[in-house]
């Protein structure tokens, strides 16, 4: 009986070892299968990786210097035109994406605040009007930034084209060339039409105009002539670009200068730049814009230089000498009196007689070394009051 017992366990033994040997076996070839065939799969996706970037760099090249040409800029329409303008960055998308952004987390953030309303109503309240203006705050100023990049880029490649356009022309073609540019730009209502084109316009007829000055006429068209220049630099993008990051947290403000007294306090310096007082009848270039800037306007000038000086302001203006026509004329001398007023050189090239052109003294009047108190004894205020 134990014998036959022995023989069994031995048997069996023996069965369990057999099917456990071959079970192993069967899991190692599966196993090493496995891992050969991941190999291979690791193998040809590393492949065709290495063939997508050769076509893509190929094609990348091909595309830009056939499809994506300059001179393909105007030439497609519909889908075709959708694609260039894509391609070229003109269709650019994040503007949509961050407003569609702006639109979840609005939804969101308002949808949400309702779930506080059972446990607390001042939450539910902050929630959805805190966080919408936050919401709201954050997306304008990426917005922002956005544009201006925007502008940037868009004003750059205005000015680039019209540079090319215009060094290429011969003399009387670009004279035609510019007054083409002016009269488009006179064309526009100031108050309307302030986009990219205009600013390249704008730009453009300085770089290009008599001495790079700006007048207007009576109508308040830009009215300045021609410059007579061999090569104008008339796209500076890096200057540009350096400007647009300058500016960037300026605030301009367009309108009556007397208006500005209310952002004026004993922290500010403020420059005064009017219109300069003619030295002589054939100087008197006084209206760069359509108003004109007489004795009148100087004296009303000099009394809110005063004002402002009252709130204890740093001040500086400055404007022609007299002097240089005529010793006598004290006309800035009796408005500013009491004043630091200080003659210094400049070099002057808008003069129509060559011989008034080159250096010439000019004024500049400031308030730095003693605080004036201007009242009714004050000679300032005695003239512009009696005037």
């Amino acid at each position: 009986m134990k014998a036959k017992l022995r023989l069994k366990n031995v048997i069996f033994c023996s069965i369990m070892y057999v099917y456990i040997k071959k079970g192993g076996f069967e899991m190692y070839s599966d196993y090493r299968a496995n891992t050969l065939l991941a190999t291979s799969k690791v193998t040809s996706s590393a492949v065709w990786i290495i063939i997508s970037a050769v076509l893509a760099i190929v094609g990348g090249i091909v595309l830009y210097f056939t499809f994506l040409s300059k001179k393909n800029e105007r030439k497609f329409t519909g889908f075709l035109g959708w694609v260039y303008d894509f391609l070229t960055f003109k269709k650019m998308i994040i503007e949509n994406i961050l407003r569609i952004l702006y639109l979840v987390a609005a939804l969101f953030i308002t949808l949400s605040s309702f779930a506080l309303i059972s446990t607390s109503f001042l939450s539910f309240l902050l929630t959805l009007v805190i966080g919408n203006v936050l919401a709201r705050v954050g997306y304008e100023l990426l917005l922002i930034t956005l544009v201006i990049c925007k502008n940037t880029t868009e004003i750059n490649k205005k000015l680039d084209k019209k540079e090319k356009e215009f060094l290429k022309l011969e003399t009387d073609d670009r004279t035609a060339y510019f007054y083409d540019i002016r009269n488009k730009y006179n064309s526009y209502k100031l108050e309307k039409v302030i986009d990219v084109k205009r600013a390249s316009e704008f730009i453009f007829l300085n770089r290009t105009c008599f001495n790079g000055l700006y007048r207007v006429n009576k109508s308040g068209k830009f009215n300045v002539p021609c410059g007579k220049y061999k090569n104008p630099t008339i796209c500076d993008s890096k200057n540009l670009r350096n400007l647009s990051k300058l500016i960037q947290n300026v605030i301009f403000e367009y309108g009556d200068y007397k208006k500005s007294s209310e952002y004026v306090d004993d922290k500010t310096f403020v420059y005064f730049d009017p219109p300069y007082r003619p030295l002589s009848i054939t100087s008197g270039f006084t209206s760069y814009t359509k108003e004109d800037f007489n004795d009148e306007n100087q004296k009303e000038l000099a009394k809110y230089y005063c004002e402002l000086n009252n709130k204890k302001a740093k001040l500086m203006l400055s404007n022609s000498n007299p002097k240089n026509t005529n010793k006598e004329d004290t006309f800035f001398e009796d408005i500013y009196k009491g004043f630091n007023i200080n003659e210094v050189s400049a070099k002057r090239m808008i003069n129509a007689n060559s011989k008034g052109r080159g250096e010439i003294s000019e004024l500049l009047i400031t308030n730095y070394k003693e605080t004036i108190e201007c009242t009714e004894e004050n000679s300032i205020m005695k003239m512009v009051a009696s005037n």
